[in-house]
């Protein structure tokens, strides 16, 4: 997963009603750039692929996938 510093991570999802959805990384590449995680929806673990930005490591942007349509995202880390 990359070492302590990304899996002890909370990973959190704020939706448009202001509920707070938990999840957990689950990978992150050899160079610290690619992440996979996992945010838990009601009856739905969702999968996210992100890229951290090279020039903002607090930054990152990916894709997810749902109903069979492929969604673009884009995070912060506090």
């Amino acid at each position: 997963c990359g070492g302590p510093a990304w899996c002890d991570m909370a990973v959190s999802y704020l939706d448009s009603r202001g509920v707070r959805h938990t999840g957990r990384i689950e990978r992150m590449d050899d160079r610290l750039q690619h992440m996979v995680f996992y945010i838990n929806f009601p009856n739905n673990r969702q999968k996210f692929d992100a890229y951290i930005f090279s020039w903002d490591r607090r930054k990152l942007a990916g894709t997810t996938y749902w109903g069979g349509k492929t969604f673009g995202f884009y995070a912060t880390r506090r």
